[in-house]
């Protein structure tokens, strides 16, 4: 019997497969770099892998092959040569992605060439380069790795002084570096207690933090001795931290918004855009509980922030992508239509190319919508990708898609699409959000309600039981619309 084809496999091919097509060019001169590699068989073996790129499933894919192509016709095959030059080619690959990595991080390339002019007592050198390394970090705005590179640099600089005189000489040098390390540590710490705060409201994890070390750390604090990064975060974490306890988080979220207005070209794009997203997050947990003056709030920000291009990635795109969604439907919600319109065309060349379509689709469903033109908001729902991966999108297609089947009042179509939508959180409720899950189960639920009132005349007088149950829910997904839909009704 003919034995089946065994296809190359390993870890290095596995790498290879996520490699662009310009970072398997510089592999391949990597290693045909004689100071990487001396052996001649390893680079005959990557020419081998490389034709076969990017499925590495051809059927002459074979270590049979692959040996052929590499050693002498009269060289019996022997697969262990093949695994070893595997292992050693996963080695160069390593050592290529540590290069390349390292070169994408220019304070990282400089620590560690300020640590080489030490070592070789290059000390002129080292000198000078330290002193501009921690120039320019001081000119830089601030973020919260530049904060460890300003203690890193100082601290090198320090050391080096301490070394080359045998003792300790600089005490304003000291205090400096132990002052970074500080601050580096505070905005560390405030960062991921905020990140778990916020993520107490849409995570499934039980785990709850008061963080009584960090707040009694933050008492001690005065806000003229910290930076304003850390400050920020300080605001955040108080405003998190005292959620659901009305005045107290209404001062904080004041006193966050005052300073982001007083500081906030300070900050560094990426470290803002972090801090927004909490704070955008935080607005849009207030407006599903029914304070709809934080609609407001979130649209006068996202001008803010597009405005200063804060929005954006390295590559001009929002990131995360679902910032432009948000923007879209809090836009319509305020009833601001034209801005709305304007917007979805003037930034999806902001959007990845990848999801840009689909997201469009969605945004001018949603405008259409708003505008009353339902067979036109339908024609763009049917053009979603229902193989569609992501839970979120999903969920917000089957929502729209049930709000435009009311508007047309097509309920039998309504009550399968609201059937099945509710059997589709039930299959997916691991996977989601526990308040983004019950948010759109009381959607559910409160529509179910409408219908049987508009469609069954003798159940009138259940419409104050209704609008009492509305209000006794506090997650509902488009609240906004199902309370004008119980108003209706009543008129």
């Amino acid at each position: 019997m003919e034995q089946p084809i065994e296809i190359l496999s390993g870890k290095v091919i596995d790498a290879l497969k996520n490699l662009t097509s310009k970072e398997l060019t510089s592999f391949s001169l990597f290693v045909q770099s004689p100071y990487f590699n001396k052996k001649e068989n390893l680079s005959k073996f990557l020419n081998f892998l490389l034709k076969y790129h990017p499925q590495f499933d051809h059927k002459k894919f074979t270590a049979e092959c692959a040996f052929k192509h590499i050693f002498s016709k009269n060289i019996a095959f022997n697969k262990s040569k093949i695994n070893a030059l595997k292992s050693e080619l996963n080695k160069l690959l390593h050592q290529f992605l540590t290069i390349e990595q390292i070169d994408k991080e220019p304070n990282t390339k400089q620590f560690l060439f300020l640590r080489a002019l030490n070592q070789k007592r290059l000390d002129k050198k080292f000198i000078s380069e330290c002193k501009e390394s921690i120039n320019n970090i001081s000119e830089r705005k601030e973020y919260s790795n530049l904060m460890y590179w300003k203690y890193a640099f100082e601290k090198q600089d320090y050391m080096f002084s301490v070394n080359r005189k045998g003792r300790l000489t600089d005490n304003v040098k000291l205090l400096s570096v132990a002052d970074n390390l500080d601050q580096y540590y505070f905005v560390e710490k405030l960062r991921l207690a905020c990140s778990f705060l916020n993520r107490q409201y849409t995570d499934k994890s039980d785990a709850r933090s008061t963080f009584p070390l960090l707040s009694n750390i933050i008492a001690q604090l005065t806000p003229t001795s910290q930076s304003h990064l850390v400050n920020f975060y300080i605001f955040l974490f108080q405003l998190l931290k005292n959620e659901n306890k009305t005045e107290q988080e209404q001062i904080h979220f004041q006193g966050l918004i005052n300073y982001l207005h007083k500081f906030g070209e300070l900050i560094d794009k990426h470290e803002l855009r972090q801090i927004f997203t909490v704070v955008l997050n935080y607005c849009s947990r207030n407006s599903r509980k029914g304070n709809l003056s934080y609609y407001q709030k979130m649209f006068d920000w996202y001008k803010y922030l597009l405005e200063k291009e804060v929005l954006f990635d390295e590559n001009n795109y929002f990131a995360p992508h679902q910032h432009y969604r948000n923007i879209v439907v809090t836009g319509l919600l305020l009833n601001k239509l034209k801005w709305t319109e304007n917007f979805i065309e003037n930034y999806k060349i902001h959007l990845n190319k990848k999801i840009r379509t689909q997201i469009i689709n969605y945004c001018l469903a949603e405008l259409n919508f708003y505008k009353k033109n339902y067979k036109v908001s339908i024609k763009y729902l049917n053009k979603f990708n229902s193989g569609s991966k992501d839970n979120i999108q999903f969920i917000e297609h089957k929502r729209l898609l049930s709000k435009v089947y009311f508007e047309t009042d097509d309920y039998e179509v309504l009550k399968s699409t609201l059937k099945a939508f509710d059997e589709y959180l039930r299959r997916k409720k691991q996977d989601l959000a526990p308040n983004f899950l019950e948010s759109n189960k009381g959607f559910i639920k409160m529509l179910k309600e409408i219908i049987r009132l508009k469609t069954d005349p003798n159940r009138t007088h259940c419409v104050k039981k209704l609008s009492d149950s509305f209000e006794k829910t506090p997650l509902i997904s488009d609240r906004k619309w199902i309370n004008k839909t119980i108003q209706d009704i009543f008129k």
